[in-house]
């Protein structure tokens, strides 16, 4: 399991709410064990998935053109775990969305040095690139993304092959 594999899905916001109901529901049917376990579990989720957390609530203020509280959220994570890469990529993409081209690579390349082989990446620096009007740069970028994607999609055919053949499921 790889760090991406960590990283918040879907499925985590509905177990978070069905803990929140569920602890709900056991308050109102006295069951107070029941409402702290369900408490624990949801901080032990939001425990784990905290710097996630941050960089969804900053790509939403991006998303707002509230660039202040965006960065002010990507900077918490950073200041904690300086190597993270959603952090990284995120602060890149507001960096680039206000113009700041030569800090949004900076990002880009500190979240490559971390994880040379995550393609967001390399996209988000290819399209930097293309709005400094590198298009060489950019069109290196943007290769190096596709050669990871590929590389991905072929290891994960070969997985599923080796499934098959060997009876995995």
């Amino acid at each position: 399991m790889t760090k991406q594999d960590l990283n918040w899905k879907w499925y985590d916001s509905v177990i978070a709410v069905l803990l929140i109901i569920m602890a709900v529901f056991s308050a109102i049917i006295n069951d107070w064990m029941l409402v702290i376990v369900s408490l624990a579990l949801l901080g032990i989720i939001i425990l784990m998935f905290w710097k996630d957390i941050y960089v969804f609530i900053a790509d939403y203020h991006l998303k707002r053109k509230n660039f202040d509280k965006a960065h002010s959220l990507c900077d918490k994570v950073l200041s904690k775990d300086e190597k993270c890469i959603l952090a990284l990529n995120e602060k890149a993409e507001i960096l680039k969305t206000e113009k700041d081209y030569e800090k949004a690579l900076k990002y880009c390349n500190k979240s490559i040095k971390e994880n040379n082989a995550y393609f967001p990446t390399w996209i988000l620096k290819s399209e930097i690139h293309d709005a400094r009007l590198e298009n060489e740069e950019a069109e290196k970028a943007i290769e190096k993304a596709e050669k990871i994607k590929l590389d991905f999609e072929s290891k994960k055919l070969h997985n599923r092959i080796l499934s098959k053949i060997y009876g995995f499921n």
